[in-house]
């Protein structure tokens, strides 16, 4: 079972490097932000469109 978690705390790692990859490289300079909304979702998987207009600062959102 150990192993199991092993690989899998891997793998979430390796699309978290990925998701931040792709944030760097499409979001230009909304990258910050999006940064910001990828660290939380790693930390609270349930979000609301208005504690991502408090993480971002964002106030246009819906």
């Amino acid at each position: 079972m150990s192993n199991e978690a092993a690989r899998t705390a891997r793998k979430i790692l390796e699309q978290r490097e990925s998701h931040r990859l792709a944030i760097t490289e499409k979001l230009g300079r909304a990258a910050a932000s999006g940064h910001k909304v990828l660290e939380t979702l790693y930390l609270r998987t349930i979000v609301t469109v208005n504690d991502i207009k408090e993480i971002t600062g964002i106030l246009g959102l819906m």
